[in-house]
């Protein structure tokens, strides 16, 4: 089967190979990773160039990579939009608009190389106006196109009709096929024949269980600062108001006074990017009320790579990841669990078809929600059955559904 998957994302242009992260990018390459192994289809990646990411495709013998280097006058129009969008709307969502204009390069690229080439399937990750580049091409794909979600649509690019006669939509959990499906969805009401769940994965070969003599461990625990019986608190993701980190360093506030405790916010406005903004320093401000008053101690890592991030896991007691809006999926959750590291979440979204019982899932309740994440972290931390439990659960969980040496299998079968 000769397979097309087309990344086209607009929050930065994040390429695959993953060279600057981003969690579509990932899972695509890890697609890549276990096709050039099983070699079960005939993929052809289209994404946006990068000279790492070029680098790295190199290794792949078995995949076909279509490259879109966007020209710098593209480059500096994203930058002005971003800025303005940034400056003068705070309402919107800046990341959003961070590379609108590169993206509908690709776009019209991409749109020129499917007309010329023949694929069985092509796949639109997660990009509803991307769609479009079926616009005078659904005759040549009809019935071979998918969309694959990896969030509940905003906007449908006015491609609603286009997205309703794709052969099927691709979720990432349950909850996403079951906001698509309702008539007032953006893109629907779609067809729930049409729609299949198909769960991401985690890097079982990167995100794992450490030995806890390792001298990498050693290495982060002199960097931050971590005493023997000091207790870890890891939060990784994007530092956005939807992330729900201002709850969780109000939560810390009311952690027990008599430890010492080190809270590593690991992420960034935009993955790889020292790009700050006022949520950013709102949360500086309340990290250093707590630094200057009390024996808890806040890091602000910024952007940790795969490779680096599975000792942050490791290092800490619990990783807290409070959500407070509909996240589709749990992926930063699941690697924290495949390396032993118990998680305290929300219940939104799609997370709880992730976590299930290998964690505590508090109610999404912004005022209670840090008292909420602190009597969660306190349960984990002294009742030790408890925390085996989940903790053996979840090791369980990771390897019967979320083990990245099913997800092509899985991802193949939805087609």
């Amino acid at each position: 089967m000769n397979i097309a998957i087309i990344v086209p994302d607009s929050n930065g242009g994040y390429p695959v190979p993953a060279s600057k992260g981003g969690a579509v990018s990932q899972l695509v390459e890890q697609l890549v990773k276990n096709n050039e192994r099983e070699k079960k289809a005939e993929l052809s990646i289209f994404t946006f160039f990068e000279k790492k990411a070029f680098n790295t495709a190199k290794k792949y013998n078995n995949t076909k990579f279509y490259w879109t280097e966007v020209p710098n006058v593209i480059k500096l129009f994203d930058k002005i939009l971003f800025f303005i969008v940034s400056k003068f709307f705070k309402n919107k969502k800046s990341i959003s608009y961070r590379s609108v204009f590169s993206m509908l390069y690709m776009l019209f690229k991409v749109h020129i190389d499917l007309r010329k080439r023949n694929f069985d399937a092509v796949i639109i990750e997660n990009n509803m106006i991307f769609c479009n580049v079926f616009r005078n091409l659904k005759t040549k794909y009809s019935e071979k196109y998918y969309v694959h979600l990896h969030n509940v649509p905003r906007i449908n690019g006015k491609c609603k009709k286009i997205i309703q006669e794709a052969k099927k939509i691709i979720c990432v959990s349950n909850y996403v096929g079951e906001q698509v499906a309702k008539s007032n969805s953006v893109i629907g009401p779609i067809s729930k024949k049409k729609i299949t769940t198909c769960y991401n994965c985690v890097d079982t070969k990167v995100f794992r269980q450490i030995k806890k003599t390792s001298s990498k461990l050693e290495l982060v625990r002199d960097k931050y600062d971590i005493k023997e019986n000091c207790k870890v608190v890891v939060y990784a993701g994007r530092l956005s108001p939807e992330k729900g980190v201002d709850r969780l360093l109000e939560a810390v506030k009311l952690f027990p006074e008599n430890e010492d405790i080190v809270v590593l916010i690991i992420g960034s406005l935009i993955y790889d990017s020292d790009l700050k903004d006022s949520y950013y320093y709102s949360l500086k401000e309340i990290a250093d009320d707590i630094n200057n008053n009390s024996r808890k101690k806040i890091f602000f890592t910024g952007y940790i790579p795969n490779n680096d991030l599975v000792y942050m896991y490791n290092i800490a007691d619990v990783s807290i990841l409070p959500s407070v809006w509909e996240e589709p999926a749990g992926l930063t959750m699941l690697e924290s669990i495949a390396c032993g590291t118990p998680v305290i979440t929300t219940d939104v979204g799609g997370i709880p078809e992730y976590v299930s019982d290998c964690g505590i899932i508090v109610e999404n309740n912004y005022e209670k929600l840090p008292k909420l994440l602190s009597e969660a972290y306190i349960r984990i931390t002294r009742d030790s059955i408890f925390l085996d439990n989940i903790v053996n659960k979840g090791l369980q969980k990771i390897e019967s559904e979320f083990n990245s040496e099913e997800y092509l299998d899985n991802f193949l079968s939805s087609l």
